[in-house]
């Protein structure tokens, strides 16, 4: 977070569908921007994607699994990310409180399966998200921001 577009496109990698805001601000005002990877034919291995501001940088991180009928994180590249404390696409609703007992958790109704978001504040007003969802209750989405 904080890298310029141009760096975190070369670490992540070619292939990547880059947008910017479709209304600019005014002059002089940063303009929004965003980068998506696709991961597999049309997605199905999950996505990542990064957003922010040309003055900025890069203020947000999203990775993105895809859940089988199973509940389980399907194989896929994105599934080797891991944070210093091994949580990671896929990992258990468990496995994220136990390595991050401090995080809030708010649990999200009105779906087959209730999504649980674990909320981790960072310095600043950073935050990392956790979102863990299906019938086996597995992290399908890793979100940093600010």
């Amino acid at each position: 977070m904080g890298q310029t577009f141009t760096r975190a496109k070369a670490l992540w990698g070619p292939g990547a569908e880059c947008f910017g805001s479709p209304f600019p601000g005014p002059p002089g005002e940063p303009e929004p921007r965003s980068c998506t990877w696709v991961v597999g034919p049309d997605g199905n291995l999950g996505t990542a994607s990064i957003s922010g501001t040309t003055r900025d940088g890069v203020t947000a991180v999203d990775i993105s699994a895809v859940l089988g009928p199973d509940g389980l994180a399907v194989a896929s590249p994105l599934r080797a990310l891991r944070t210093a404390r091994s949580v990671g696409l896929g990992s258990s609703g468990r496995a994220v409180r136990r390595a991050y007992p401090r995080a809030l958790r708010k649990v999200i109704t009105g779906f087959a399966y209730p999504y649980v978001d674990y909320v981790l504040r960072g310095p600043g007003n950073t935050k990392t998200t956790f979102e863990v969802r299906g019938p086996a209750q597995r992290v399908a989405v890793i979100r940093l921001g600010y």
